[in-house]
């Protein structure tokens, strides 16, 4: 059973998923995000062509992005042909 909680993650790369969102800022100016998050997945290694875009101590791959590609988002996340 995989477990959910909160989390805030620094957001990174200034990719356009996460422009102009954040929930608060750190003392050194740093966006954060409130997300809920997995205890048991993590991303060892990112794909090749995607950016980091959050982290935070616990989990260095929070959010990853390959703007080249685009997706709509619903149900079940497919790419745009």
């Amino acid at each position: 059973m995989r477990e959910f909680c909160y989390a805030e993650v620094r957001a990174r790369g200034h990719t356009k998923l996460l422009e102009g969102i954040e929930d608060s800022r750190t003392s050194e100016g740093h966006g954060l995000l409130k997300v809920w998050m997995s205890h048991g997945d993590k991303v060892v290694q990112m794909p090749p062509g995607f950016r980091l875009m959050a982290s935070n101590d616990a989990c260095p791959v929070a959010g990853m992005a390959d703007e080249q590609r685009r997706f709509r988002r619903n149900r079940n996340t497919r790419p745009l042909q």
